[in-house]
């Protein structure tokens, strides 16, 4: 099942959610505006046993993309992007379970979270890697389903 990543600022649900600039490999994420449930570059499928978090729109393709921290280790400040995936890479590797409603890194130290940049609610914003520490590291998961169906309701 695909869901959307939707951003929560201070507690409430926002428009915009977490998304790629692209479907090509090493593009970067940042916030997105949350249009409907059908972008392809904001759908994602979440593997809870692996911690994967797959672009869905490349699940089909011959190399599926991922949620990935860049280089070989962790960087305070480093935009996400998606990249194919790395065998064993922590880099790839996330928790999202439990209430915090935040995405935390399984890549030591695991302390840090799916970010995005100063809070800003603008399309384009750097979404990146920071110390859980803040308000800009709550998401929710929305059910791909379930947000067309609401959507489907609210159009009549």
């Amino acid at each position: 099942m695909s869901y959307i990543i939707q951003f929560v600022n201070q507690g409430t649900p926002v428009n915009f959610c977490l998304g790629a600039t692209s479907t090509a490999a090493n593009a970067p994420v940042t916030l997105s505006l949350l249009q409907g449930a059908s972008r392809p570059t904001t759908q994602w499928n979440l593997d809870p046993t692996s911690g994967l978090i797959m672009l869905a729109s490349t699940a089909t393709q011959p190399i599926p993309l991922y949620l990935t921290i860049p280089g070989t280790g962790i960087v305070q400040g480093a935009q996400l992007i998606i990249a194919p995936f790395v065998i064993g890479s922590l880099l790839q590797s996330w928790n999202w379970l439990g209430s915090a409603q935040r995405i935390t890194s399984n890549a030591p130290p695991s302390t840090y979270c799916v970010d995005n940049n100063a809070c800003t609610l603008s399309a384009g914003n750097k979404v990146q890697i920071w110390p859980n520490t803040g308000a800009c590291q709550q998401w929710q998961f929305i059910p791909v389903p379930a947000l067309q169906k609401a959507l489907a309701v609210d159009a009549t």
